[in-house]
């Protein structure tokens, strides 16, 4: 695929990540990587469905695109999504429209060169642990239930799970991957509602900093939620945006 080495970094993440955690199945076509799930997700916008299978493309041809996706759905059409990364989403967005996709919403993928040391600030009384037995996850997953953390990774060397206290009570989660090579990835980092700007999100971050230095990694990237882009976390510790990116749906529903 025609990509960046730091997308192409986090497609081997988020693959490593759902292989472990989700059993996921991998697809690797020419230009198209795709991920197979086993359970179903909703599509809300711009036409609702339910889906399984999301692919994922760097800056290539719409209809080259289409054509590989179509090929492997020609025996089993089924609903699916698509993200593309690129310097030109305003020129591949009206031409994926040509295709038939239409655009669901648009992103970043955020970029950071990790300090060789970086001081960790811990507020009083915020404590941070790893998450490593089937008891942990119970606790964390207490706070969001809509995004579990899985005990399938636990003993993966390459996924890193945490979660934060706060006097005590469990408030906060966070997760990064490691695999070989210059980049991490940033999975998650939620901060209960209740507990917000008390500077655990922060103390979070700079942990899987710490977590990714120590495996070798001297780079992280992430893709920012609204929420957390709102709160300027990822802007505080220099991310920057390394390229844009964007869901697309199939404007019709599939036939067979």
């Amino acid at each position: 695929m025609n990509i960046l080495p730091g997308v192409n970094a986090y497609f081997e993440a988020i693959t490593h990540k759902y292989q472990v955690e989700n059993h996921a199945e991998i697809i690797k076509l020419d230009q198209v990587l795709g991920i197979q799930y086993p359970q179903m997700m909703t599509q809300p916008w711009p036409r609702a469905f339910n889906y399984r299978l999301e692919f994922f493309s760097g800056e290539n041809p719409p209809f080259q695109v289409k054509s590989q996706i179509m090929t492997y759905l020609q025996n089993n059409p089924e609903e699916h999504v698509v993200n593309i990364f690129s310097e030109k989403l305003n020129q591949l967005i009206p031409a994926f429209r040509d295709q038939g996709y239409l655009h669901a919403w648009s992103n970043i993928l955020m970029v950071k060169k990790l300090p060789a040391h970086e001081k960790i600030s811990r507020p009083s009384g915020v404590e941070i642990k790893s998450i490593t037995t089937i008891q942990d996850v119970s606790l964390v997953n207490t706070i969001e239930p809509d995004y579990p953390c899985s005990t399938n990774g636990l003993d993966d060397l390459a996924i890193h799970n945490l979660m934060a206290f706060y006097k005590g009570e469990v408030c906060a989660k966070a997760q990064v991957i490691t695999p070989p090579g210059k980049y991490a990835y940033v999975a998650d980092i939620f901060t209960h509602p209740d507990f917000r700007r008390k500077g655990i999100s922060t103390t979070l971050l700079q942990e899987m900093h710490q977590i990714a230095l120590d495996a070798g990694n001297s780079m992280t990237v992430l893709v920012p939620s609204k929420m957390t882009r709102e709160f300027d976390l990822f802007q505080k510790f220099s991310y920057q945006t390394l390229i844009e990116m964007a869901l697309l749906v199939p404007e019709l529903e599939p036939s067979n």
